[in-house]
C-alpha cells in the first residue's frame, strides 16, 4: 500500500511540474497576441497589404511621373488591353494628322447630350474625364458615352487641388471612388486620371502608377470654361493643331453653350482639312 501511495505522489508531482512548465511558455495564440500588441516584427520588411477596388494596392515604385503622363509627345497610352462593352472608333492610320478631343467636368444633362450628338454626326470619338458625383447622378450619360465608342476616364470625385491633399486622401477620397462608380456603370476600370487644374506632383504621379493608372494632361487649352467667345475657342484649336495634340474642353461645370457652338464649327473644318481623331487611355 505504501508503494502505491508513493507512486501516486510521484505522479501528482510530475503533473504539477508539467503544469508549472507550461505556464512559463506562452501558447502560439498568446505569442501572436503579444507580437500584435508590441507592433510589427521589424525583422521583416513586408507589410500588410492595403486594398483598393479589386485587390491589394501595389507598392509605389520610384521614378519620374513624366513616364506616366499622357501628353502631345505620348498621347496614347500603352497599358494592357481591357475589355470594352462596344468597339471603339479606330484611329485612321497614316497621314500623321491625329487630334485627341477631351472633355472635362461632366457629365452634364444639358451640355453632354449636345456634344455627344455633334460627335456622332461627324463620326468623331472623344475622351470624357468625368467627375465622380456627376457620373453617379447621370449614369445614363456615362453609358451613352461608352456606347458611342468614347473613352470615359477619371477626373476625381470632387475636383479639388490634389497637391493640397495627402496621397492617402487623393487615392481614397478622390480617385478610387470614381473608379468604382465607372466600373459599375461601364464594366471597366479607368486607366487615366486627369488632375483638376492640371495640379499634380511627383508623388501623385507615383501614386497613380502604383494603382495602374496614368496622369492625362493636354497641350491645347481652349480656356472654354471662361467663356471667351465661340471664335476664340475655335481659333485656339486651329492655331495649336498638330499631330498628337490633346485638346482640352469642358462639357460640364457651367454654361458650355460656347463650347457646343465652337465644336459645331470645328468638326467640319478639321475633317475637311484632313484631321483624324483618336481616344486616349486604351
Amino acid at each position: 500500500m505504501l508503494s502505491g501511495r508513493l507512486a501516486g505522489s510521484i505522479g501528482t508531482c510530475l503533473a504539477l511540474c508539467a503544469f508549472l512548465a507550461a505556464l512559463g511558455q506562452p501558447s502560439a495564440t498568446a505569442a501572436t497576441a503579444a507580437q500584435t500588441a508590441s507592433g510589427p516584427n521589424t525583422s521583416k520588411t513586408a507589410s500588410a497589404p492595403r486594398f483598393y477596388v479589386d485587390g491589394p494596392l501595389p507598392t509605389m515604385s520610384p521614378g519620374p511621373p513624366t513616364a506616366q503622363v499622357i501628353s502631345a509627345k505620348n498621347p496614347v497610352s500603352k497599358p494592357a488591353k481591357r475589355k470594352r462593352l462596344v468597339p471603339r472608333f479606330e484611329v485612321p492610320r497614316g497621314g500623321g494628322r491625329t487630334l485627341y478631343l477631351t472633355f472635362d467636368d461632366g457629365p452634364d444633362p444639358t451640355w453632354t447630350p449636345q456634344i455627344l450628338a455633334l460627335l456622332h454626326r461627324y463620326h468623331v470619338p472623344a475622351t470624357f474625364f468625368v467627375i465622380g458625383y456627376a457620373a453617379f447622378e447621370q449614369p445614363a450619360l456615362v453609358r451613352a458615352e461608352v456606347k458611342a465608342g468614347d473613352m470615359v476616364e477619371n477626373h476625381t470625385e470632387h475636383h479639388p487641388m490634389l497637391t493640397t491633399l495627402s496621397i492617402s486622401k487623393v487615392l481614397a477620397k478622390e480617385v478610387l471612388p470614381v473608379n468604382r462608380v465607372l466600373r459599375h456603370l461601364t464594366g471597366y476600370t479607368p486607366l487615366c486620371m486627369r488632375p483638376p487644374y492640371g495640379d499634380y506632383n511627383a508623388a501623385i504621379g507615383r501614386a497613380m502608377a502604383s494603382i495602374g493608372m496614368r496622369v492625362a494632361m493636354w497641350n491645347i487649352d481652349t480656356v472654354d470654361w471662361s467663356r471667351p467667345g465661340t471664335g476664340a475657342i475655335v481659333d485656339s484649336v486651329l492655331a495649336g493643331a498638330s499631330n498628337g495634340a490633346v485638346v482640352l474642353m469642358h462639357d460640364g461645370g457651367g454654361d458650355r453653350s460656347q463650347t457646343v457652338a465652337a465644336l459645331a464649327e470645328l468638326l467640319p473644318r478639321l475633317i475637311t482639312a484632313g484631321w483624324h481623331f483618336g481616344t486616349l487611355c486604351h
